[in-house]
């Protein structure tokens, strides 16, 4: 089974008829090679191509042995992942190795390359290929944030062409220009405060390993390309002497002079980062029943939990990912001063995108423990408006709320060892214990119906500390912090399809109107901020308007009215039997 959709899903969807393909570029496949992925692999990294739902001949051809059903899903929609896949990075390191050599009589440079000009020196670029591991992630429709591992890897691609003047004569003087040397003699990764963080061997393809602490905002690709140009001057000196044999002689002199000039050309491409350090914190505690509750917090996005030894046992929050190319490198400019031309790109970088998923937060496997219970974080617009054309993944499309925080239930076991996953891949994320276990307390809720007529009732709930008796008092405190011990606390008592809260002395009045059973439950607010904090309870209450004197005597009025009617019949009938016996007598 693969991680990212069941091969019983597999073939469903294949089945499935009348997917539409979206009409827009298709992402370059300039050679069958699968740069070390296996066929399957390959066709899940390309979330921004044509969904052309059939099966690509270069393709099957690779791997003949490999089932198509991925391949024809692949073709037919975008596929998504439960965590950041590797294949993005294994692609990426691999297709790099495919960017072209060249001289110094030709630069080569994808379209959005920023170049810079000399006086010999031209169309010199260094251009930012890809950094891995990294997560693009989506937040909403103005808040896309690049997170990258704090050690990791930059490619780039450096390059650049020397044009030399043609020879000049100025008067009695020739200038000659000749190429003494060239060279990218200073490749440097720099962070946004000027830090150099990593430098590289003289390389058109540097590959940079960094390490970044918590504060850096942006990353700068800088190259030096120098070059040293030889010029060459002659001078000729012409005049008349005369020969000792008395004739007239027109003589030239020619004197030769070597001049070595350099020039250095800075160029540098800058990408927008975050450095992914998250820090978990982790809160439990344990419910009267010996149940294990553990909340897990972060300010920024973060995978989820796994529990138990193997991790096999997940909640995982409302983030779920696809890879795809980066479309400014569909293509390279080839310049030799000359002509320009363009054709397709043998190297293409992927790259990991995460976006919040309508299916949300879940717990894995589903119907087992842990339990997701709660999930809480900022509010969020929907970013699928923001998404690239043509990718085609379940995005939430209303507003949501991101899974910074999430609440689980689970057994003794499950509690014992937890451990937290980011949505940068091979970033581990350490977990912060807060405090110690926070032991909840019993509750007790009692319900009756304390006054009651044949229209309505009246039900009186209380709610106390079980082993106390102290009244719990509901409400909204005023300050973002815990409550002393006693004071008001968040929580609500549910009956009725209403939410009430206890007053001082622990008590809610609720009237209905309607005959049944009534259940008054007590939801209470966060345990995190709540001391003592409490758990659940549950009551019931039962009125029907029989249960008063008023309704006895209305039933008995309208069990008359149907009675009489069906008595006098009754008595009618059989007056009528005793008349026509008494009249066949007679005859």
């Amino acid at each position: 089974m693969r991680e990212w959709i069941t091969t019983r899903a597999i073939l469903a969807i294949v089945l499935i008829g009348g997917l539409v393909a979206v009409v827009s570029g298709q992402p370059p496949r300039p050679t069958t090679e699968t740069n070390g992925l296996t066929t399957g692999e390959a066709a899940t990294l390309w979330s921004r191509d044509v969904d052309t739902g059939t099966v690509s001949e270069t393709a099957g051809a690779i791997d003949s042995n490999e089932s198509t059903a991925l391949i024809q899903l692949a073709n037919a929609t975008d596929l998504t992942f439960r965590r950041p896949p590797d294949t993005a990075a294994r692609w990426t390191r691999r297709d790099y190795e495919d960017l072209p050599e060249t001289g110094v009589d030709r630069s080569v440079y994808p379209p959005h390359a920023e170049r810079a000009n000399g006086t010999y020196i031209q169309d010199a670029h260094a251009t930012l290929f890809a950094v891995t591991p990294s997560t693009v992630v989506y937040e909403s429709p103005d808040q896309q944030t690049r997170y990258v591992a704090p050690n990791g890897t930059v490619r780039g691609f450096v390059d650049y062409r020397v044009t030399l003047p043609a020879a000049t004569t100025s008067g009695n003087e020739t200038t000659e220009y000749s190429l003494a040397s060239t060279r990218i003699h200073s490749v440097r990764l720099v962070t946004d405060d000027g830090t150099t963080v990593a430098t590289s061997a003289e390389d058109s393809t540097p590959e940079l390993s960094y390490q970044l602490d918590s504060e850096t905002s942006s990353l700068r690709l800088v190259a030096e390309i120098s070059a040293k140009i030889r010029l060459e001057r002659t001078r000729e000196k012409r005049g008349w002497f005369i020969h000792p044999n008395g004739s007239l002689v027109n003589t030239t002199e020619t004197t030769t002079s070597v001049e070595v000039t350099s020039e250095t050309v800075t160029v540098s491409d800058e990408i927008d980062v975050e450095t992914y350090t998250p820090r978990v914190a982790l809160e439990r505690a344990q419910t009267p029943d010996g149940d294990h509750l553990v909340a897990a917090f972060h300010a920024d996005p973060w995978q989820g939990l796994r529990f138990g030894p193997d991790g096999e046992r997940r909640v995982r929050g409302v983030w779920r990912y696809y890879t795809a190319r980066d479309p400014r490198w569909d293509t390279l400019v080839a310049s030799s001063g000359r002509e320009r031309t363009e054709s397709v790109s043998p190297a293409l970088p992927v790259s990991v995108y995460a976006y919040p998923s309508r299916f949300g937060p879940r717990s894995e496997p589903a119907g087992q423990r842990p339990t997701l219970t709660d999930v809480w974080g900022a509010d969020r617009r929907s970013p699928a408006t923001r998404l690239p054309e043509n990718v085609a993944v379940d995005v939430v499309e209303s507003p949501y709320t991101a899974s910074y925080g999430v609440l689980v239930e689970t057994n003794a076991s499950g509690a014992a060892s937890v451990t937290a996953a980011g949505v940068v891949r091979g970033v581990d994320v350490p977990i912060e214990q807060v405090g110690g276990v926070t032991q909840l307390r019993q509750s007790e809720v009692r319900a009756r119906v304390v006054e009651q007529t044949e229209f309505e009732a009246t039900i009186r709930i209380s709610l106390h500390d079980a082993e106390t008796g102290a009244p719990i008092r509901l409400g909204e405190p005023n300050a973002p912090f815990p409550e002393p011990p006693g004071g008001v606390r968040t929580g609500y008592i549910e009956i009725g399809g209403e939410q009430v809260q206890t007053n001082a002395r622990g008590v809610a009045i609720v009237t209905v109107d309607e005959p049944g059973v009534y259940t008054a439950r007590y939801v209470p607010g966060s345990w995190l901020a709540q001391d003592p904090a409490y758990a659940g309870s549950s009551a019931t209450a039962r009125w029907h308007p029989l249960f008063t004197i008023e309704g006895w005597l209305d039933l008995f009025v309208r069990v008359l009215q149907v009675a009489i009617p069906f008595a006098l019949a009754v008595y009618a009938g059989r007056r009528l039997g005793q008349l026509l016996a008494v009249g066949g007598m007679r005859r």
